[in-house]
């Protein structure tokens, strides 16, 4: 192996950019170390600017008595000669530089100033296009160049291409990462914001829930009232009219003792709900699913004028799951209601139409499916696949969030369950739930 060829594969190891601030201090140890090589009196890196109309000086390594003047800039529009060779040949072998056609262009401003007498010029290329000039002057006169030493000076030129296209590859990635980086952090802050309006919705999903259970205890609430008012003013008239039947005053105070009793119940119930209570305890799923209807049903308006059936299939006897009742409550309301719209907009129009809400509640040695069927307007067929996703509603503006049944599906996830739903448009819709084994209680009570 030559020398030249040893030189040219030790710098190709040792220049290999790994970031782009690299570059200068790369390019100053191939100026230093390639004219102490070449034994050139001088070496430097220009890169072109404006349209290769400049070129100007990127780096440079020169034992010259006079400096070289820093970021020193050439036009084309003062070396003529001297870009159009560049242009034109693939090197500018200038023996004596104040006489050669490219070079005798610099003799006042340049060569001159810095005693130079011979350079050897010669284009650095990346991938297509010519991107810069390296530059070997000498101060003592050079007869010629080998075509040895020709072809190396071109390797290195080469190498320097490489190197710069590197550069361009290393600047890209950066760019890419700055932006993907950025792009991150706006998508972050992105779902941070969806995040924060999504709990918002979750929260005024849950306020519009207790607006449902608060309606329904008030329905449930006036029967007991209405008995306690009615019976109370009959003992006041008798009282008024000091026509005592003992018989009939005492059962009248047996009903309002009963009645205040069940609307004492009905207040704790209520209170019991108003308490933010995640614990798992066992639980008559039954129950509860009736527990949801009335409440849900005592606050459709929209329902005033249709016939609604809820009916258990096969009567099951009480079922327990160790759920949180409150959690399990807000999911039975939430699917309910969605029956209870679905079933009035099928109604709109129709005489006799009775909405039928079905419950199958099926329990094995693995888990408890609970199905809820109603024969509403039923789901089309692709957007079945998106109910569970949050705001996606089909509702119009004003008439739903999007979140119920998004809402539905976090809750039985939180109890390690499944849900989906199966649908045909016009006919029905059936949501399946399933809670796994080790959430069920197999005894019945």
């Amino acid at each position: 192996m030559s020398k030249f060829d040893q030189y040219l594969l030790e710098t190709s190891r040792e220049a290999s950019l790994k970031k782009p601030e690299h570059l200068i201090p790369t390019l100053n140890e191939i100026t230093i170390s390639l004219k102490n090589f070449i034994e050139a009196g001088r070496v430097s890196i220009w890169l072109y600017e404006d349209n290769n109309n400049t070129i100007k000086c990127l780096t440079s390594c020169t034992d010259h008595h006079i400096p070289f003047e820093k970021n020193m800039v050439l036009r084309k529009k003062d070396y003529l000669p001297y870009f159009l060779t560049l242009e034109q040949e693939r090197i500018i072998e200038a023996s004596n530089a104040l006489t050669h056609k490219a070079t005798q262009c610099f003799t006042e401003s340049y060569l001159s100033h810095y005693g130079i007498k011979s350079m050897f010029d010669t284009p650095i290329w990346n991938s297509d296009k010519v991107i810069g000039v390296l530059c070997l002057e000498y101060f003592t006169s050079k007869a010629a160049w080998d075509e040895e030493e020709k072809n190396f000076i071109i390797s290195i030129a080469d190498l320097l291409g490489k190197i710069f296209e590197r550069f361009e590859t290393l600047k890209l990635v950066e760019s890419l990462e700055s932006k993907v980086l950025q792009r991150t952090d706006e998508l972050s802050k992105a779902l941070n914001d969806l995040k924060k309006t999504q709990d918002f919705m979750v929260q005024q999903e849950k306020l519009a829930s207790l607006g449902t259970i608060v309606a329904g205890v008030a329905h449930e609430l006036r029967n007991p009232l209405n008995h306690i008012l009615a019976s109370s003013e009959i003992i006041s008239e008798q009282i008024e009219e000091e026509n005592f039947d003992n018989e009939t005053t005492l059962k009248l105070l047996q009903i309002i003792q009963s009645s205040a009793h069940r609307a004492n119940d009905i207040i704790k119930n209520m209170l019991n709900q108003a308490i933010e209570n995640n614990e798992i305890e066992k639980i008559n799923i039954n129950e509860l699913i009736k527990q949801a209807y009335n409440l849900a049903r005592y606050n459709q308006n929209l329902l005033n004028n249709i016939s609604l059936k809820l009916n258990f299939t096969n009567n099951p006897p009480p079922i327990y799951i160790h759920i949180s009742r409150q959690k399990i409550l807000q999911v039975f309301l939430n699917l309910l209601e969605n029956s209870f719209f679905s079933i009035a907009q099928k109604a709109e129009g129709l005489d006799h139409f009775l909405g039928v809400i079905n419950v199958e509640i099926q329990k094995d040695i693995h888990q408890v499916t609970i199905k809820l069927k109603d024969n509403g307007t039923g789901i089309k067929k692709e957007q079945i696949k998106k109910v569970f996703e949050p705001f996606y509603t089909t509702k119009k503006v004003g008439d739903g969030t999007g979140l119920g049944l998004s809402i539905v599906f976090d809750i039985i996830k939180a109890h390690h369950g499944n849900v989906y739903v199966e649908s045909q448009e016009g006919e029905f819709t059936e949501f399946i739930m399933t809670l796994p084994k080790e959430q069920t209680d197999n005894k019945s009570e």
